[in-house]
């Protein structure tokens, strides 16, 4: 009787807990977040903790993998010029420029990666462009970066591509092309002449967030800012490639009635000082180390959440649209825009 009594026990809890796992396991990242379904976010929690973590030790230890699994034969790395190791393990020595050494971070070395969402969709057209009040927060987007405004310049853009394909078995087929992510951040691209970088597609965050490591241990993205501009849905995932969990600061969900969330993750690179606690120690220490050597430099994650402060209405009255007595014609700030399709045009010429 007991064993019977179990079976139907276990028979249950397989009923109703199974189907929760697997479809947390196989749930794509459309989907949204259910208070009620606790199981399944608790999984989703889990697994993105998991994510980041493995991001951010791959953080600490990629640039001195690379290095020493491409000199096995060397007894001491530390025969290697700063010179020698940017080439290495970079392959380029555009870092020399810059404060610190070639190959090298900081102690105090700081950046950011901004994450916003696309903008608001046209569901008339059939390519797949902004609507009318999403390119009014394309060309707001551009006032909120500069001298002596919000948030500084960025110094890298990067952009889903528009190219959206779906596999099916071993063939790629083609599905539609979206422009909306490069039209978001097109007109501040335009307005600091800085190259918008669209070659990521759908699920390659992880091929995204590794550029973005390289970067930071190079020493190239120390005192810049990095601004993506990625599918709302994907935006999680994204932030948990780059190390940034609900631990971190970095909400589980982008939600789909969203569009004025910026994440921010800001990276911080500390060598431990006994005598000086941080921040001081980063303030007051001019080292400069490799990542990952016995020093115990490590990066240090932290995410927030922000918000653009977009008013339409606001935007549209500085713009000129609302004069005392009405106009006939609005959309003023459109007069100097440039089209997706000219943009790429003129960039596929050159």
């Amino acid at each position: 009787l007991q064993v019977t009594i179990a079976s139907i026990v276990c028979g249950c809890c397989a009923v109703v807990f199974v189907p929760l796992f697997l479809s947390s396991s196989s749930s794509s990242s459309s989907e949204y977040y259910h208070p009620n379904n606790p199981i399944r976010d608790w999984y989703r929690i889990r697994q993105g903790i998991r994510k980041a973590k493995s991001a951010i030790s791959f953080l600490n230890t990629f640039a001195m993998d690379q290095a020493t699994s491409k000199f096995r034969n060397f007894e001491m790395l530390e025969l290697l010029t700063a010179e020698d190791y940017q080439k290495i393990t970079f392959g380029s020595t555009e870092a020399k420029h810059h404060k610190h050494l070639d190959g090298r971070v900081a102690n105090g070395c700081e950046a950011t990666v901004q994450i916003i969402r696309h903008c608001e969709k046209d569901q008339s057209s059939s390519i797949h462009h902004c609507s009318y009040q999403g390119f009014e927060r394309a060309q707001y987007l551009k006032t909120l970066y500069g001298t002596n405004r919000r948030w500084p310049v960025p110094s890298s853009i990067y952009a889903l591509s528009g190219w959206r394909s779906k596999i099916r078995g071993h063939h790629i087929h083609f599905k539609k092309m979206v422009y909306r992510e490069v039209e978001t951040v097109l007109p501040l691209a335009l307005l600091y002449d800085i190259p918008i970088k669209d070659k990521f597609g759908t699920n390659s965050e992880d091929d995204l967030s590794k550029e973005i490591f390289r970067m930071l241990q190079a020493g190239d993205a120390c005192g810049k800012l990095i601004l993506i501009c990625w599918k709302h849905s994907d935006i999680p995932r994204l932030a948990q490639h780059l190390g940034c969990s609900s631990i971190e600061g970095c909400p589980l969900e982008y939600f789909h009635e969203q569009f004025d969330q910026v994440w921010e993750i800001k990276y911080v690179y500390e060598i431990e000082d006994a005598e000086l606690p941080p921040p001081m120690a980063l303030a007051e220490s001019e080292d400069n180390r490799v990542l990952g050597s016995s020093d115990g430099g490590t990066w240090k994650v932290f995410g927030s959440v922000q918000q653009q402060q977009f008013d339409p209405l606001e935007f549209s009255s500085h713009a000129g649209d609302y004069p005392l007595g009405g106009t006939k014609h609005s959309g003023r700030w459109s007069k100097d825009m440039v089209t997706v399709e000219e943009y790429l045009n003129n960039r596929n010429d050159a």
